[in-house]
């Protein structure tokens, strides 16, 4: 998993970018979940800065219950989980669930990482299986604490004033912070994968 830890003083660079309107650090991690009914199954648990959420990500759109702002709930930490997956793990608003890294995962030297409690706030839906069944999303700090690597991120995730940019407004980020090992990826670019699935090879 690539992180980087100077990713505040990134984020601020983002920020002032001509053309974004908003950015966050994130962080994504393939956990065990469990719950009172149902055993550990790994699902992809996203770490996202709950005052700067909104306003990067569409998710609040999606939302059936709960709001973004539970997820600077206090201990135990909150998580916001598909509709598919809380069926599965048999959970509803206020039940807690346990995470825990994969014991596949090589832990830091400082130890192995201990199964921590999250409480459930709230629901999405998105119609994409692959995202209501597989995935949930916590604060930031919460999920760094679970991976044990300290105070690191994956990326900064910004949005712009008008799609159309995303392309130049990434590049131009990218050379202001001098290249490798920084790389700014747009939104096609960033989910390649996804949107060869569902177009083909057309560009929406």
């Amino acid at each position: 998993m690539n992180t980087f830890t100077e990713y505040r003083e990134v984020l601020s660079t983002v920020e002032k970018a001509k053309g974004v309107v908003a950015a966050e650090p994130f962080v994504y991690a393939e956990l065990l979940v469990a719950s009172a009914k149902h055993g550990p199954i790994q699902v992809t648990v996203k770490g996202v800065d709950p005052q700067r959420v909104g306003r990067v990500l569409g998710l609040g759109a999606y939302l059936t219950v709960g709001k973004l702002q539970d997820l600077a709930s206090p201990e135990p930490p909150a998580v916001i989980v598909g509709d598919a997956l809380a069926e599965t793990l048999h959970v509803r608003v206020g039940d807690p669930v346990t995470m825990t890294l994969p014991k596949a995962v090589t832990q830091p030297s400082s130890g192995p990482t201990l199964a921590q409690t999250f409480r459930v706030t709230g629901f999405f839906h998105v119609d994409f299986d692959e995202y209501d069944e597989r995935l949930a999303f916590a604060s930031l700090t919460a999920v760094q604490k679970v991976l044990n690597r300290g105070d690191q991120v994956m990326g900064i995730e910004f949005t712009v004033t008008a799609i159309d940019l995303s392309t130049s407004v990434a590049r131009a980020i990218e050379q202001t912070l001098g290249g490798s090992p920084y790389v700014s990826l747009d939104w096609y670019a960033r989910n390649q994968e996804l949107f060869r699935t569902l177009f083909g090879d057309l560009r929406p």
